[in-house]
């Protein structure tokens, strides 16, 4: 029984043996230079897309710190506002508030406004 081999000519005969598809690879020194080079610029190229995301991340949090710090004197200030107006309201409501009269005027005795007089 003959045997059918597929060899890298364009026949096909049988009982003749070619060169198999399946040769021997031989590395040589222009093969080996040009794997360390594509080696080294695809650990260059990671490298630096690495890099590039961590300074990516680092802007991104500058900027929430500061929007933070703005929101948080934002939040301040409403609150400062909230509290004078709280206090505003107790005073109005208040009975010894309600019972205070107005002053008609007020007459300082010495320069320095530590003693006054109510006329």
């Amino acid at each position: 029984m003959g045997e059918l081999l597929m060899t890298r000519g364009r026949t096909t005969r049988r009982g003749e043996k070619k060169k198999t598809l399946s040769q021997r690879v031989v590395f040589g020194t222009n093969t080996l230079v040009v794997l360390l080079i594509f080696l080294i610029c695809t650990v260059s190229i990671s490298h630096l897309i690495h890099s590039n995301k961590s300074a990516a991340k680092g802007y991104i949090l500058k900027e929430l710190k500061e929007e933070e710090k703005l929101l948080m004197q934002k939040a301040n200030y409403w609150s400062l506002k909230l509290s004078k107006l709280t206090s505003l309201n107790r005073l109005e409501s208040s009975k010894i508030s309600s019972t205070m009269r107005p002053l008609p005027e007020i007459v300082y005795l010495k320069n320095d406004t530590s003693v006054a007089l109510l006329k």
